[in-house]
């Protein structure tokens, strides 16, 4: 949630926190590389979807309000509730890698 606040805080901050305790931490080399990789993946595709918005407001593309409201609901399953539940998991004593992998850059 660092995203909203810090531009790419998403990516920078949990990649200080993962260097720093994945060898101190059991499991967290592996889960904190799962949730680096979706949200480089994240970044990468809302900064795409920013610009083709951006683009389409430039050439006056109209986009019917229904398809925006998907897309914010989308977003926020996406950005904030996800993270929320997946935290809860861990937080009862669920461990595993919970973000889908899209591409794995982190090993």
């Amino acid at each position: 949630m660092t995203g909203l606040v810090i531009p790419s805080g998403n990516i920078i901050i949990p990649l200080i926190l993962w260097l720093n305790k994945k060898d101190k931490i059991i499991g967290l080399k592996d889960i904190g590389a799962n949730l680096l990789n979706f949200q480089i993946v994240w970044t990468f595709l809302a900064f795409t979807a920013l610009i083709i918005s951006g683009f389409l407001k430039i050439i006056h593309f109209e986009i019917e309000p229904g398809a925006l409201r998907f897309s914010l609901y989308f977003w926020v399953a996406l950005y904030i509730i996800l993270p929320i539940l997946f935290a809860a998991k861990i937080k009862n004593g669920k461990m595993g890698n919970f973000y889908p992998n899209i591409i794995k850059l982190i090993k």
